[in-house]
Order: structure tokens, then C-alpha cells, then sequence
């Protein structure tokens, strides 16, 4: 059965990976055991083990503080995986600061606040408003979060790791007022 509950689970990550989704290790336990049968209780456990034997660069898994999700890497970047596991693990403040640091890292750009009102992250403006200010006002583990606002008001958060402040203050500018201007 080891072969078959491998199938089974790789398929099932693959499935939630493709609807924008991680799946955890009690969901893929409890669809295991209605799919081989209402007798058969599978424990997350045997999850566990039996994904410990997938391909590591098909499946991809994060370690939360009570559970393991997974993500099939080729329906979701490693990323976006890690975005969605922070909002799992309710960490706002990290999950913020991570994709800001990503995104002055890789591509290198300031995040529009606003950005993370939408999907994935949902955040409510108020909610988002108090965070971001802690965020650009905090001495230790986010002492690299900077705000910087263009000149039509829109405000973005930086990584000073990753981005100098006039580099940060031109690309918010260019992104939010001037790109507009030149179209």
C-alpha cells in the first residue's frame, strides 16, 4: 500500500497545489483514509512518512508550529508556497516583511502596501495600516523595513538589505506616478 498512498498523496498535493492551496498533513490523512476505505484510518504520521519518500523537487513542504503542509513545485513557486504558509501560520508582521525583503531582493523593487490587501494575503486596511507602521518603526527583527511614499500618496515598504533609499523612492515614483504619465 506504501506505493499506492504515495500515488494517491503526490496526486492530492498536486491537486491543492493547482487550486493556489497548501495542503496539510491531517487533510491528506483524513482524504487517504475516505479514498482506500472508512476502515482504514491513515494518520498523519504515515502521511509524513510516506511523502518522506517523494521526488524533493516535486514535492515541497514547510515544517509549521503544529502541522506540515506540502506543495507540488511544479504547479507553485517555492515563493508563493512560503507566502501562503506564514498567512497559515498567522504570522502578518513576518509574512510581510519576508515579501518585502523577497521583492527588493529578486526583482529588485519596493512593495505597494496596498499589494497586500489582495490575494493571497487579504489583509484589511486597518489591520494592514498598524502593521506596516510597527514594521518601518522596529529596531530589531525587521530593522530593514523602511516606508517610502510617492508623490501621488501610494505607499511602499522596502528591505534596506536589498535597496537603497533614493533607489527605493525612485522605483515607488516610477512604478505609481511617472510609468503612468509615459503610456
Amino acid at each position: 500500500m506504501n506505493q499506492e498512498l504515495l500515488s494517491f498523496l503526490t496526486e492530492a498535493v498536486k491537486a491543492a497545489s493547482g487550486e493556489g492551496r497548501l495542503i496539510d498533513e491531517r487533510e491528506l490523512a483524513e482524504a487517504s483514509s475516505r479514498h482506500f476505505s472508512e476502515t482504514v484510518e491513515i494518520l498523519p504520521s504515515q502521511v509524513r512518512e510516506a511523502l518522506a519518500s517523494a521526488d524533493p523537487k516535486q514535492i515541497g513542504r514547510f515544517d509549521g508550529a503544529e502541522v506540515r503542509r506540502y506543495y507540488d513545485r511544479s504547479q507553485m513557486a517555492d515563493s508563493y508556497a512560503e507566502t501562503l504558509n506564514l498567512i497559515e501560520e498567522g504570522n502578518t508582521p513576518r509574512m510581510i516583511a519576508e515579501t518585502v525583503r523577497t521583492n527588493a531582493r529578486v526583482y529588485p523593487r519596493p512593495t505597494m502596501i496596498d499589494e497586500f490587501r489582495g490575494a493571497p494575503y487579504k489583509l484589511n486596511p486597518e489591520e494592514l495600516t498598524v502593521i506596516c507602521a510597527k514594521l518601518a518603526e522596529d529596531d530589531g527583527e525587521y530593522s530593514d523595513i523602511e516606508r517610502v511614499d510617492a508623490s501621488n500618496g501610494d505607499s511602499y515598504l522596502y528591505s534596506t538589505s536589498h535597496l537603497s533609499t533614493p533607489r527605493a523612492q525612485y522605483l515607488a515614483e516610477w512604478e505609481s506616478v511617472e510609468q503612468l504619465e509615459n503610456q
